[in-house]
């Protein structure tokens, strides 16, 4: 029923240049845990 979700994260993930992408906090387990 839903898009594939890696597809749509990769979209922001690797196109990050535009201003939306620019809003978007990633964070990884490993940087969390530190």
């Amino acid at each position: 029923p839903f898009a594939p979700f890696w597809d749509h994260v990769l979209g922001y993930w690797n196109g990050g240049r535009n201003n939306l992408a620019m809003k978007i906090l990633f964070l990884k387990y490993e940087e969390m845990k530190s």
